[in-house]
């Protein structure tokens, strides 16, 4: 059976590999302004001043996970992939998280008349 966490794996080490290649064993993957490693606060004060720079206030670390399940569903259409990345119980679930069943809805909504 194919492996999805070992290719995501793959996938993620060879990028780390990359991006840390002249990095010291010990030294943090994300820096903070002071030098050291980047906080979970740091983080989200990362996310807040970009979210101000941009004039959007919807923008943060659980909407990136959204967005990244929107856009691989999109493209491999693999569901049942995405459910084991996101540990959802069901199908129903993950289209409900990524919205995929709100934008159904929507499209076939948006042609749909009463009447003659």
């Amino acid at each position: 059976m194919f492996n999805l966490n070992f290719t995501i794996c793959q996938n993620l080490k060879t990028e780390l590999a990359h991006f840390t290649r002249y990095r010291g064993a010990n030294e943090p993957l994300f820096c903070s302004g002071r030098g050291g490693a980047l906080t979970v606060n740091g983080v989200y004060r990362v996310f807040q001043t970009a979210g101000e720079y941009l004039e959007r206030d919807d923008i943060g670390t659980h909407t990136l996970r959204k967005t990244f399940g929107y856009h691989y569903y999109q493209k491999t259409r693999d569901i049942a992939g995405l459910m084991m990345i996101f540990n959802h119980s069901s199908e129903q679930v993950t289209k409900r998280y990524i919205g995929i069943e709100r934008d159904n809805l929507e499209r076939q909504l948006w042609d749909f008349k009463l009447g003659v």
